[in-house]
């Protein structure tokens, strides 16, 4: 076989060689973790407000996603391999295809406006993951850093934020600058929102450096920064995933006839040196809104109440979904009864903007992209299911944001070199 016939040649590293589409894949997390809507409205964009141009109402993270897919392809097809790659990655075909199904289905049946999330959220991260499920080892490490280097200057923003009090960017809640009363401050870092920035924290969480004294620095930084940005669903999964990889190493200790009394001392050193942390951390001033809101309060008791939605719908809304302005008459109805003016989970809101018809192709298509990521590597069935926990306690994949993005791109580099 020539070279030119060989598309997985093989690079000095043992993985496929570095191309086009690499670069691009890596720009678009780079925007995506250093540009949110926050930085994108203080520019002057529409980005998420009224008005403006087509173009600015995706994220420059999208479109370099989208090149980098438009590359891959390319590289793919100018070996003849493009039909084998789409079959390799068959799962993300098919989250792409699903996702435009879905789109065509919203543009047919309820119109434009409900477009732009699965065009600017969900087809951006099918491209961005489809461009490097099998990037090289050069690639992978160049997205791993950038996203371990990331995921840690916005935690480092965070802390500093919680300990001044102030945002870095303004806050702007649909193109207008907003202000947080003092007890419910949380830091934003260069995220749109704060649960956005929990969740994040949450994915770095699982593409901590191998070993030594940074892998416990890295760990310890997004731990204070996943307090500061005040997300208890994050919290709680993080908390979840620690223990449980705790005792998995504890047990296989145990089975291999390695425990010792020096392994138990220091599983007991770390959970004691965490309970310790907790408590300082929160009477710094970080992660105060935590101690004002505990596990249960009036926000978290709309997630359930938002369902009540439904009950107003009309059996073509449930079939096919409503068109905005019908949703926006239910949002006002269910605020004035319930006092809730925003659905805050991301499927509710794709089952009222879809239908039932549409929402079975669009949860078939999401869970082929979490059953891709699944499949990754070491601790990714973890990492999906942390995620799919905090993910439903907010809008964040209903609204514009690049979190999808960035879980694609974890994923990605989660597979062994």
């Amino acid at each position: 076989m020539t070279a030119a016939a060989a598309p997985f040649a093989a690079s000095s590293s043992g993985g496929r060689a570095w191309r086009g589409g690499d670069a691009a894949a890596i720009a678009a997390v780079a925007l995506a973790l250093l540009v949110g809507a926050n930085l994108l409205t203080l520019a002057g964009s529409a980005y998420v407000s009224e008005g403006g141009t087509l173009l600015e109402k995706l994220h420059p993270a999208a479109y370099l996603a989208y090149l980098a897919a438009g590359l891959a392809w390319f590289d793919h097809a100018a070996h003849g391999d493009a039909a084998d790659w789409l079959w390799r990655q068959r799962r993300l075909t098919f989250f792409l295809a699903a996702m435009t199904g879905c789109a065509g289905f919203a543009l047919l049946f309820t119109g434009t406006s409900n477009l732009i999330v699965l065009l600017d959220n969900f087809l951006p991260a099918g491209c961005l993951g489809i461009a490097v499920a099998e990037a090289g080892d050069h690639a992978r490490l160049r997205l791993r850093t950038l996203l371990q280097a990331g995921f840690a200057a916005n935690a480092a923003l965070a802390l500093a934020e919680a300990f001044a009090g102030a945002h870095l960017l303004p806050l702007y809640l649909n193109g207008q600058e907003a202000a947080e009363l003092a007890a419910d401050f949380r830091p934003l870092a260069l995220y749109d929102h704060p649960l956005t920035g929990a969740a994040a924290t949450l994915i770095g969480l699982f593409l901590a450096p191998a070993g030594g004294w940074t892998r416990w620095a890295y760990l310890a930084l997004l731990t204070g920064g996943l307090i500061a940005f005040g997300g208890r669903a994050a919290l709680l999964a993080a908390a979840l995933v620690a223990a449980a990889m705790l005792a998995a190493r504890l047990a296989k200790s145990f089975r291999r006839r390695r425990l010792s009394g020096w392994r138990l001392l220091a599983a007991t050193g770390v959970l004691g040196l965490a309970t310790a942390a907790l408590p300082l951390l929160l009477a710094a001033g970080i992660g105060h809104r935590l101690i004002a809101h505990g596990v249960w309060d009036a926000s978290a008791s709309t997630r359930l109440d938002e369902w009540r939605i439904l009950l107003d719908f009309d059996p073509s809304e449930w079939l096919f979904g409503a068109p905005r302005p019908d949703l926006l008459d239910h949002l006002e109805t269910l605020r004035l009864d319930r006092g809730i003016g925003v659905i805050e989970n991301f499927a509710l809101l794709m089952f009222a903007t879809l239908g039932l018809f549409g929402f079975t192709l669009f949860a078939a298509g999401f869970a082929s992209l979490m059953a891709w990521a699944w499949r990754r590597g070491p601790g990714a069935p973890l990492l999906v299911a942390s995620f799919l926990v905090t993910i439903s306690t907010s809008n964040s994949l209903g609204r514009k944001s690049p979190l999808l993005l960035l879980f694609v791109a974890a994923a990605a580099v989660l597979r062994r070199a």
